[in-house]
């Protein structure tokens, strides 16, 4: 009987994969407060901020994932992006949604619905991930 000293693939990719997202949301943060509080342009323009901090993160995200998380290394980087970042969209569309009813229908406060979508999202993205973009066994 084989002893195995070191913890199932799936515990330490998902392990990974919060560390990464913990990562990701101090990036995101951090790059739209410094652009918002940094330059008159982006304060104003701040959805655009916020798209341009989305779109790097989300960048750095999947090459972490890829290599760290998932330890992809396919040549396939533009078909896996483009998956990366449609399973990203819906799992924003997730978040969204539970918000929404969360506030409208469920009359919660707006970070306790927060609070409660981040779980589905996490999960719909670390399987996504694992399952359809990177192939991860």
């Amino acid at each position: 009987m084989k002893s195995h000293n070191h913890s199932s693939p799936i515990i330490q990719q998902f392990f990974r994969y919060v560390i990464i997202g913990l990562i990701n949301t101090g990036l995101d943060f951090g790059i739209y407060t410094a652009l918002t509080r940094g330059f008159e342009f982006w304060k104003k323009h701040y959805l655009w901020a916020n798209a341009i901090a989305f779109l790097i993160v989300v960048t750095w995200s999947f090459f972490w994932n890829k290599y760290w998380t998932f330890n992809n290394h396919e040549r396939k980087h533009l078909a896996q992006y483009m998956k990366f970042v449609f399973t990203t969209l819906i799992g924003i569309s997730i978040a969204e949604g539970v918000l929404y009813m969360g506030v409208e229908i469920f009359s919660l406060h707006d970070l306790v619905s927060k609070i409660i979508a981040a779980p589905f999202v996490v999960f719909w993205n670390f399987f996504n991930y694992r399952i359809w973009v990177f192939h991860s066994q």
